[in-house]
Formats: structure tokens, sequence, C-alpha cells
């Protein structure tokens, strides 16, 4: 949601800016990004030795938006805003699958020895199985708002876990259009965040 929200915004303000979306694991993002093939990359930083080395990079860190969880409409949780960890313990989960390198979800972080059900590749498989009953999910926070209707979006209440890491990063040396899209990308997340709060 964030992406395409960001894109419309600059395409609204910016008629003649040019955008194109290339979607890849992080650390191909940041090779493309030193060859300058990139002038934005919004990544997830990880550990891995590829993923770490950005000092030659600006870096934006990300209003942080956190992670949600996706259930049914008639699950037992469906009616509640919030739920604690210990109450997902014995869910059936539906997780995410690609490439090496790929940001995936797989059960709440925190939740000991999860039951996967389902591991699928694309999100709106991921929430179809969701709605179908077959399973819970989590997912990000900017993603709330683009569920089918009948999904419900809870919020975890987990202390022992401190969320992930989004930023933006561009090269050094960022242009005009680098640096409209880099503020296009925290309006937008900033309003994403505060419509995940509401």
């Amino acid at each position: 949601m964030l992406v395409p929200r960001t894109v419309a915004a600059l395409l609204n303000a910016h008629p003649a800016l040019q955008v194109v979306i290339d979607e890849a694991a992080t650390p191909v993002l940041l090779r493309r990004l030193r060859a300058r093939r990139l002038d934005v990359a919004l990544v997830a930083l990880g550990t891995a030795p590829a993923e770490s080395d950005v000092t030659s990079f600006r870096a934006h860190a990300l209003p942080v938006v956190g992670l949600r969880i996706a259930v049914p409409a008639d699950h037992r949780l469906a009616r509640r805003r919030t739920v604690q960890p210990r109450e997902l313990a014995d869910e059936a989960w539906i997780a995410g699958v690609g490439s090496p390198g790929e940001p995936q979800f797989g059960a709440w972080p925190t939740v000991g020895e999860p039951r996967i059900a389902y591991t699928v590749r694309h999100w709106t498989t991921r929430l179809g199985l969701v709605a179908a009953g077959l399973g819970i999910t989590v997912l990000p926070g900017t993603m709330a708002s683009t569920v089918p209707a009948d999904v419900r979006v809870l919020t975890v209440h987990d202390r022992s876990y401190a969320g992930g890491n989004s930023t933006i990063l561009t090269r050094s040396d960022p242009g005009r259009a680098t640096d409209l899209a880099v503020n296009a990308l925290l309006e937008q997340a900033s309003a994403l965040r505060a419509q995940a709060n509401d």
C-alpha cells in the first residue's frame, strides 16, 4: 500500500515525473542502487552481511507502522482490536515463501513452535486463505486498509518483540527527483501509521 500511494501522490504533484517500480530482494536492490540503476530503495535491513553494508548510502528511517495479524471475520478473536501473543499459540498460520533474500512473514515472531498450515508466495492468496477460514497471517501495518471485507486486522501487544526496521536508501548525491520520492514515501508512511493507529 505504501508504494502505490506514494507513486500516486508523486504523479499527482509532479505529472512530468517518470516513476518506475522495481521489486526485488534487499541484496539485489542494494546492488542496483550502487550501480545507479535505482535512485531510491525501500528495504528491510537484516543482519546478513550482504545487507549490512549500507554506509555509502543516505538512510532515512521509515515511520514504524508495525506488524499486525489478519484473521477471518468469524474468527474467535475477530471482534477484538488487540490480542496478546499467548492467544495465538494454537493458531494455524499462513506464511510467505519466496526467493532467498526476500523478506517473508511466518507466524508472529514470538510464538514458539507455530503450526504453519500453508506457505504461499502472493499476498492475495494469503489473504484469500485467511478469508476462507484456513488460518491467520502476519501482515505489515501498511497493508491494513487493503484486506478483503471478510478479514479483520488486529494489533498484537507484544513487549518482547521490537519490530522490524524498514529504511529508505539513496545514493549520497541524490537529485531533486530522488528527494521528492523520499519525501513522498515519508509522508505516506506517516499517514498510514496514523491510519493504522486509529
